[in-house]
């Protein structure tokens, strides 16, 4: 018989087989490993629980009763915006104005409006106030949102027997940079 016969050959290539496609199998195992592994060591890096709610097993309990406040809140057809100043003071906060009417357009007076924030991005850097009334309907309050970024602001307004409580997602944004002018530009044209 001729030892260059397809008989022959069958069993050395049938034999070399099995062991490439271990080295396959093992090869995306451990490529699997290596990216789960950089996933997670980038899902936490620096930032400890990144992107979480604060307290979010109570709010998860309390999601009917809280979803039936905002449903009031909703009812009482008060119209409430948000809004953050862009500038900073030396103690790193900032002025943040509740704008509120009630369902007849008419500035809300009297009313306790307190406000509750936290950074969407960095969970732990949380801020709370009482606002004070600067006008009807416009109440204000410093608080210390310094980093930039996304923030939760959530607005509640107690007046009488009406509550309003409501979440506004607000995009803050950081302060321009101050512009040194040199001495030529101090004088204008000539």
């Amino acid at each position: 018989m001729n030892p260059t016969s397809s008989r022959n050959a069958k069993p050395e290539a049938h034999g070399r087989m099995p062991r490439r496609w271990v080295y396959i199998v093992v090869g995306f195992l451990a490529g699997h490993v290596v990216l789960m592994t950089t996933a997670v060591t980038l899902a936490v890096r620096g930032h400890g629980a990144l992107g979480v709610t604060p307290d979010y097993y109570q709010q998860a309990v309390s999601w009917d009763e809280s979803r039936a406040i905002v449903k009031a809140s909703e009812a009482l057809g008060w119209d409430v915006s948000v809004t953050p100043d862009i500038w900073l003071d030396d103690a790193l906060t900032r002025r943040v104005t509740v704008h509120a009417n009630d369902h007849d357009g008419r500035g809300i007076t009297d009313a306790v409006v307190a406000l509750k924030a936290y950074h969407r991005l960095y969970p732990g850097l949380t801020a709370e106030g009482t606002a004070a009334e600067d006008a009807p309907g416009v109440f204000a309050l410093r608080l210390p949102l310094a980093k930039p970024g996304e923030w939760r602001i959530t607005v509640r307004i107690e007046r009488g027997d009406d509550v309003y409580e409501m979440p506004f997602d607000q995009n803050v944004v950081a302060p321009p940079a101050p512009v040194v002018l040199d001495e030529d530009q101090t004088r204008g044209p000539a």
